[in-house]
Parts: C-alpha cells; structure tokens; sequence
C-alpha cells in the first residue's frame, strides 16, 4: 500500500498544474469563464485516472477512488 500512496502524492502537483494551466488556456484563448468548483472536480478525476494507471493493479474504480477518497486514505495507512 506504500508504493500506491507514494503515486498518490507524486501525481497530486503535477495534476493540480495540469489542471490549472488547462483552464488558464481555455480562459485565455478560448474566453471561458473560469469554473473553480469544476476545476476542483476535474482535478480529482484526474488524479484518480492517473494513480490508476500508474498502478493498474490498484482494486479500487476510477468511481471510488473520486468518491471515497477519504475512506479510501484510511485503508491505506
């Protein structure tokens, strides 16, 4: 359970980046309102898609990593 907390956090910065610089160039090129409820969304769906497939052994969905995180963290400790 280590190695999948240790991707966890490695892949959380570069997501939330990732994220940012995306909407920042939506907003910028495209002229979309910024949306900082779905940005938080996005990030989270994004760092569940990546931790899953950086450890695609992982038991856990796409679907309970986003939604039960918290319980999730937890069980990996």
């Amino acid at each position: 359970m280590r190695k999948i907390e240790k991707k966890l956090w490695s892949v959380i910065p570069f997501a939330i980046f990732w994220s940012i610089w995306k909407l920042r160039n939506e907003s910028v090129f495209n002229g979309v309102e910024p949306n900082f409820s779905a940005l938080c969304e996005t990030i989270e769906v994004r760092i569940a898609l990546w931790v899953k497939s950086y450890v695609p052994d992982l038991k856990y969905t796409v679907h309970d990593l986003v939604n039960n995180m918290q319980q999730i963290s937890k069980c990996l400790r």
